[in-house]
């Protein structure tokens, strides 16, 4: 697309708000020998940035050329919403800063070049998670996070954040969460066979025989579906341990709310997966976030606010959760289908709104040109008002209709 091309582009995505001719001709030269459909993938992005801030958006087209030199095409998103997230943080000037250097400051941090090395940081942690458990317990690197209660084991490097500060925030956090759960029992269940609760459990699932202690690697083949119940426990202990640390650590659920949030925004729904994960996936959002699933308004949801509500010791209530969770998925399967089909309808809708608004640019442009001596305030009024007018005939009626040719 040519300058005047790119314009008309931007101004359909951005109506309410146009900036001058001159204003953003400058800055859309930086696209203008990009090919088509990178022009098209960079203006994908302004409608976002543009509401957040003229400023940056201007940076950004003043920078997206020169970025995607080096990015991969899939790469741009990402790097997009870091430098939203760094805006938010710390200012345009910050978030200029992390766009005039693609390499060092996002191509360096995907690669595992920069980041935090577990090494750097377990020195500060040690001490750090000693003081807090009141005993010895060991930090080591390792393939997955999980505590076997002695040891926590944790990443070898950090690179999710962009600063060695947020990393060690973040090691930080993971280090609390694992001491959550020593602090709050999980790994201390221990019930004898002859309780109450797994003689319940044992006469309405049929479980086989069962040994004299069920410790917590037992409970969950008392059910069905032993993974279904290991991971309702697990999400529950999670929510639980979440809650612990908003209010017993306020200052460190406070400076990680935006690494968590931006931890929660990396974690992505795909609709091909299983109910069971889409439903866990939205529980595992909750826990990072802190949100309950009340303040999320969704009965699967609710189920996980049922457990910080009410669970204490009573780990009764996950054989009624269980039983709940199941009809759920239940209802979840049955309009799966309608839901994807929405989604499909939404998708659709959206494609024929770009197809459409090309076409009005388009034609606009072509008057434009064919009336070089236009008014600007004719001009104007074809940008900001007949636009609007032209895109309903499109999407309404259709190119062949009578309104279409009309407008």
């Amino acid at each position: 697309m040519n300058i005047a091309e790119l314009k008309e582009d931007f101004f359909s995505l951005v109506p309410s708000h146009p900036p001058n001719d001159w204003e953003i001709e400058e800055h859309l030269e930086n696209i203008a020998e990009l090919p088509t459909e990178l022009q098209e993938l960079v203006l994908a992005h302004v409608p976002a940035i543009w509401s957040v801030s003229h400023s940056l958006c201007y940076s950004y087209l003043s920078s997206a050329g020169s970025a995607l030199d080096c990015l991969p095409t899939d790469r741009l998103t990402p790097w997009v919403r870091d430098f939203l997230d760094i805006y938010e943080k710390d200012g345009l000037r910050a978030a200029q800063h992390f766009m005039a250097d693609v390499e060092s400051n996002f191509l360096c941090r995907i690669r595992g070049e920069a980041g935090l090395d577990f090494a750097e940081a377990a020195g500060r942690l040690t001490p750090y998670a000693r003081s807090i458990i009141e005993r010895r317990v060991t930090l080591a690197p390792g393939p997955r996070i999980y505590t076997d209660t002695e040891f926590i084991y944790l990443p070898s490097k950090l690179t999710l954040c962009s600063s060695d500060e947020d990393n060690f925030l973040l090691y930080k956090l993971i280090v609390t969460f694992q001491l959550g759960f020593l602090l709050l029992g999980t790994y201390e269940f221990d019930l004898p066979a002859d309780h109450a609760l797994i003689q319940g459990l044992v006469d309405t699932y049929g479980a086989g025989p069962v040994p004299d202690r069920i410790e917590i690697e037992q409970f969950p083949h008392l059910f069905p579906d032993p993974h279904l119940a290991e991971d309702i426990f697990s999400a529950a202990e999670g929510q639980r341990v979440s809650h612990y640390l908003a209010a017993e650590f306020p200052g460190l659920w406070r400076d990680t709310a935006r690494i968590r949030s931006n931890l929660a925004a990396a974690r992505t729904v795909h609709h091909d997966f299983p109910i069971p994960a889409k439903v866990l996936e939205m529980l595992t959002h909750n826990i990072i976030t802190g949100r309950t699933g009340a303040e999320a308004g969704s009965s699967p949801q609710s189920l996980n606010s049922r457990i910080l509500a009410e669970f204490s010791d009573d780990v009764g209530l996950f054989a009624v959760v269980y039983d709940e969770f199941s009809g759920v998925m239940e209802r979840e399967a049955r309009g799966a289908e309608v839901a994807e089909e929405r989604v499909t309808q939404v998708t659709r809708g959206q494609e024929q709104l770009l197809v459409a608004r090309r076409r009005v640019a388009q034609v606009l442009n072509d008057f434009r040109v064919a009336q070089p001596d236009m008014p600007p305030a004719v001009v104007n009024i074809l940008r900001e008002g007949w636009h609007d007018v032209m895109l309903l005939a499109n999407l309404r009626e259709g190119e062949e209709s009578t309104a279409w040719k009309h407008a």
